[in-house]
Order: structure tokens, then C-alpha cells, then sequence
């Protein structure tokens, strides 16, 4: 029950205060006079006048103190809570929106961002329902028509982080628009980034209710946008959203354990949003890059995970030696095949296995010599490739290293149910 600016718990205990003319009239009760006997003795206090007096009935002020005691007794059995707002607003409060941006362009600046959301909970009422909205595409991402008390919102806020991708405003808006909410006042904390699509989003906030707007001043490189990579080098680009004081990055080249191979600055201008970080590597070297990474980025864009479709492997082709006609080689088709997508080798067997390739191929070679065959066969159990083309020489001689093992003896394709044209039936 509301009354005034307090809320009772248990507010049938107030009943209680119906009966305070009957405890007014229990406390005036003055008990009956006392009968008058005379003794003898009692003549020796005559003159004496007494010290004290005892009234008639109770002073006003006792009584009056008894039953302001009596009423707080009932009023503190009732739970009173002091709650200003309580009657200013109706059952369930003025719902409040908070629009939060969580792509990970907020990384950087989530701790502004969580904190605007928190500072706008400390001005609700105790009874006000809170809404909140993700821009972020999540699989779990709060829905806006669930209605949340101040403590389950900032308990909401507290577990929220940073997704890995981009914030996507207009499936927001979508899904605020299905939940049919009508909020009394909404607050956006934004990344400060992208006015492209912020603009209608934020016309579309405030044509719901009264829109106020924590843009987070956006600092550092905002992302890695592009990767280029030739046979000895790799350039990353970053940008960042605004143009102010020159700074240096650094970005590391990592294995996909994390053990930095390389790193290189990229040094923005003070008038300059873009930057490039140079690798000089060898192929070696730049075939274990798995990622690259700048140093206390804190967010996904400062990561660029070098794909195995994009990356160009290396491969070995074994030398057979000098070729007097380069078309009939074995390895002229292979190279024209390879080149393009590929770093090619070519060498001896030996010393491409200590190259450590991804892969390494052999045309029609036999039997491997016994020095390499420990050699190749280590390189394969740790993850390498290697393929080989079958003829005459392998179907000959061969080894272990094959799919299956090969038949020695000569094969007769010929027999008794063999035909050169087709049978009839």
C-alpha cells in the first residue's frame, strides 16, 4: 500500500490504530476511591503535611506520549518504506530503454559505455521498469520487452561484453519494433562510430520516446582492414576512426600457439586515419604466421586471423635433375599447375625436408633411399604432405610410403572374360 511518499509492507496492521480510543480510555481509567478507616494511630500525623501528591486521573502529557507509543508500535509493524517516488508513478514505474552498442568497436571504450548505462539506473525510482536493447547480433541477446527491476538491470550490464563483430542497428531496431515497447525515455550509449547507419537509428530512438545519447569519443587504431602477402613479405593496413596526434602501433606476427615470430610499427601521421605494418620474412618464417595481432589492442578488430584458404603454402618438388626436354618433364606440368597458388621449391629430397614445406611432391620416383626415408617419414608424422605420382618406376621398385602396399609381380590384365569390343547380351 502506497501513502505518501511510503510504502507499507504489511499494511493490515494499521488496523491496529482503530483501537487507539480504547487504549485512550484504558490509560484515563482511575482506579475506584479508597474506603476511609480511621485508626487510632493515624492522629499522631495530623499537621504533617505530604510531600507528594498523587492525582486524581493521568496528566494529558503521559497520556499522550503512551499513545504516540502505542501508534509508532502499530506503524513499525506495518514495514514502512520511505520511497519518494513511489506515488508520483504507476504500478511497475516509467519504463526506461538503454540501448547499448556491443560490436566490438566498444572494446576499447566498453568501461565508458557500461558506466553511462549505470549512471542512468542511479536516477530511477525504486518501482521504475527497465528495458534493455544489444546492437550486436548475438544468439542471446536480451530481449527489449523484458521488463527488469534497478538491481537485475545492473546485474544484466555487469555480465555483458563485447561481441566479436560488428553492431548491426537496424536488426535492433527490428526487434525493438516487434516487441511492441513504448518506453518513457531512452538512453543510447554509443560507440561513437559509424554515422552511416547511427542517424536512422537514432531517429528511429527518438520518434519512440525522449532520446538521450552517450556517444564514447572513439581513441587508438579502430581495426586491421586489409592483408597483403607475396612470397617474402606481408604489409598489414589499420585505420583508425580520427584524424589528431601521431601514433605508432605495433603489430606482432603469431604462431598459432601465440609465440611472436616478428613485429613491426605502423606509424600514424598526425593528419593520417591509415597506417601500414611491414613484414620481411622469409617463406619459411611466414608460412607458421597464424594471426596478426597489435599489441594492447583489447578488441577483436586489432586481430587478423590469416586463413589457410588465404594463405599461400609452399610446396617442394624434388629435382630430377637436368632436363634436355623441359615438355616431356614430369615436373613442367606440375609447375604450371602450382605456380600460381603456391611457393615452390625444388631441390633435393633431404634438403627440402629440413625446409620443412607443406607439402613436397614426387613423380615417378621409385624406391626412396634409405638416409631420406627416416627423414621423410618424421616430416610426415609431424604434419606434412606428401604426394606422390605413380608409373612404372614405382610400380617396379616401391616403399612404405604409400596408401597400400603394391603388388611386385607383374600384372595380366588379360583372361578368359576379357574382350576388346563389347558383348552382346
Amino acid at each position: 500500500m502506497t501513502l505518501g511518499p511510503f510504502l507499507f509492507g504489511a499494511p493490515l496492521a494499521l488496523l491496529g490504530l482503530i483501537a487507539l480510543p480504547v487504549i485512550w480510555w484504558v490509560l484515563r481509567a482511575t482506579p475506584p476511591t479508597p474506603k476511609d478507616v480511621e485508626l487510632p494511630s493515624m492522629r499522631l500525623l495530623d499537621g504533617v503535611d505530604p510531600r507528594e501528591e498523587t492525582p486524581s486521573r493521568t496528566p494529558w502529557w503521559i497520556l499522550l506520549i503512551r499513545l504516540a507509543a502505542a501508534a509508532l508500535a502499530l506503524i513499525g509493524l506495518s514495514q514502512p518504506i520511505y520511497a519518494p517516488n513511489a506515488g508520483n508513478e504507476s504500478a511497475g514505474g516509467a519504463p526506461l530503454l538503454i540501448v547499448i552498442d556491443d560490436g566490438w568497436e566498444s572494446a576499447p571504450r566498453w568501461g565508458e559505455i557500461t558506466g553511462a548505462a549505470d549512471a542512468a539506473l542511479s536516477t530511477l525510482g525504486r518501482d521504475d521498469s527497465v528495458h534493455i536493447l544489444t546492437t550486436a547480433d548475438r544468439s542471446r541477446a536480451p530481449n527489449p520487452a523484458q521488463r527488469y527491476t534497478r538491481a537485475e538491470a545492473g546485474r544484466v550490464l555487469s555480465s555483458l561484453e563485447p561481441a566479436a563483430w560488428s553492431p548491426n542497428r537496424d536488426a535492433a531496431a527490428d526487434r525493438l519494433e516487434a516487441s511492441g515497447l513504448r518506453p518513457a525515455r531512452i538512453l543510447w550509449a554509443s560507440n561513437g562510430l559509424d554515422p552511416a547507419t547511427a542517424a536512422p537509428f537514432g531517429q528511429a530512438l527518438s520518434g519512440l520516446a525522449p532520446l538521450s545519447i552517450y556517444a564514447a569519443p572513439p581513441r587508438g587504431p579502430a581495426a586491421m582492414v586489409a592483408l597483403d602477402v607475396d612470397a617474402e613479405a606481408a604489409r598489414v593496413d589499420l585505420r583508425r576512426p580520427a584524424i589528431g596526434e601521431p601514433q605508432t602501433i605495433f603489430v606482432s606476427a603469431q604462431t598459432l600457439d601465440g609465440a611472436a615470430i616478428a613485429t613491426a610499427e605502423a606509424a600514424f601521421d598526425a593528419q593520417a586515419r591509415s597506417a601500414t605494418a611491414s613484414f620481411e620474412l622469409p617463406a619459411a618464417a611466414l608460412a607458421r604466421v597464424a594471426r596478426f595481432s597489435a599489441a594492447g589492442g583489447g578488441s577483436a578488430g586489432l586481430t587478423w586471423l590469416w586463413d589457410t584458404t588465404e594463405r599461400s603454402r609452399r610446396v617442394g618438388l624434388v629435382s630430377s635433375g637436368p632436363e634436355a626436354q623441359p615438355l616431356l618433364s614430369d615436373l613442367h606440368y606440375i609447375r604450371k599447375a602450382l605456380e600460381p597458388f603456391t611457393i615452390l621449391t625444388e631441390g633435393e629430397l633431404t634438403d627440402l625436408v629440413l625446409d620443412a614445406p607443406d607439402a613436397i611432391i614426387l613423380t615417378d620416383v621409385g624406391r626412396i633411399a634409405d638416409a631420406d626415408l627416416v627423414a621423410v617419414t618424421e616430416w610426415i608424422e609431424k604434419g606434412g604432405a606428401l604426394i606422390r605420382f605413380a608409373g612404372p618406376r614405382l610400380a617396379a621398385q616401391g616403399d612404405d610410403l604409400v596408401p597400400t602396399p603394391l603388388r611386385r609381380a607383374s600384372r595380366a590384365l588379360g583372361g578368359a572374360l576379357a574382350w576388346e569390343d563389347p558383348q552382346a547380351i
